[in-house]
């Protein structure tokens, strides 16, 4: 899984409650570093959690980038942000900030197994 949200504090928040609860997730700070992560993986991930707001790239360009990449247009994005009132073309789901860990896990349980 891959937490893309550029609050360090949050990012690590998400990351740390999806490992308590046996998921793997790494995170990047913005749209940018997630594609360059995406780029790097041997196996795509399960799911990507992703804000909206982020410098250097934000969510609405990440979507658009990874829509645009064959190898990556069918991977489940779950956008979970402050700033987002409708669901963007191609997510999956969204949720909004500030949101319940036990909802997040729901969700999370909806695309990936534990151990992914």
């Amino acid at each position: 899984m891959l937490v893309v949200e550029d609050t360090e504090d949050l990012r690590e928040l998400f990351i740390d409650v999806l490992a308590d609860a046996g998921y793997t997730a790494r995170g990047a700070e913005n749209g940018q570093e997630a594609l360059d992560a995406l780029a790097a993986m041997p196996e795509k991930p399960c799911l990507v959690l992703l804000d909206m707001m982020m410098p250097v790239m934000d969510g609405a360009e990440f979507l658009d980038a990874i829509h645009a990449n064959p190898l990556l247009a069918a991977l489940p994005v779950v956008v979970v942000s402050a700033a987002t009132t409708r669901t963007p073309e191609g997510v999956r789901k969204v949720m909004k900030k500030p949101v319940a860990m036990d909802a997040l896990l729901n969700v999370v349980s909806e695309f990936c197994c534990r151990g992914s």
